[in-house]
């Protein structure tokens, strides 16, 4: 859902790969090759979880597994989808260069600004007491402007997802140009 949001408010990104949109990577290698020979380049978004029944033919999947905080464990489609692209749009001999940036290290190396700061001393002011009253399996946050207690159990029960035919999904596609890519 963030990396549709990102892309639709960006107006600098071609294609964006989502979990709830399959796609066939000769198809994605194809547009990429539109996009590179019309504009020169091409800016691929893409979220985690996307590829997954793509990259089940190269990878075993992370069957059953999951994270620290109970999150799925997914393979790098970052890093399959370069390795792959690579050799699709190379095997002509043309030169393309890919740069691959994981964003959760650019997160963690800007520095917090303010508001930052004074959100999180919130968040951690509300978690301290919700420990001192006596509450467990709870996170902190904002909803509606107040700062409250959430059970985790209700945060973690669902996912946020892009209903691909609704008019938010139609505007990215709009946006971006991209065709489907699956069959």
């Amino acid at each position: 859902h963030n990396q549709a949001l990102t892309t639709l408010s960006s107006r600098d990104v071609d294609i964006c790969l989502i979990p709830e949109v399959k796609f066939d990577l000769k198809r994605l290698a194809e547009f990429i090759r539109s996009r590179l020979d019309s504009r020169g380049k091409c800016l691929v978004v893409v979220a985690e979880g996307a590829g997954e029944e793509a990259m089940k033919a190269d990878f075993l999947a992370k069957e059953n597994g999951t994270d620290a905080s109970g999150n799925k464990l997914r393979n790098d489609i970052g890093l399959w989808l370069q390795d792959n692209l690579k050799s699709l749009l190379r095997s002509d001999g043309s030169d393309v260069s890919f740069k691959y940036i994981d964003p959760t290290y650019m997160v963690r190396a800007v520095p917090s600004c303010a508001a930052d700061n004074i959100y999180c001393t919130f968040l951690a002011h509300n978690a301290v007491h919700g420990a001192f009253a006596g509450y467990t399996g709870f996170v902190t946050g904002t909803v509606n402007g107040k700062h409250v207690l959430l059970p985790m159990k209700e945060v973690v029960s669902t996912s946020r997802r892009v209903v691909v035919g609704d008019s938010f999904w139609t505007r990215l596609v709009s946006s971006t140009g991209q065709p489907s890519f699956s069959d």
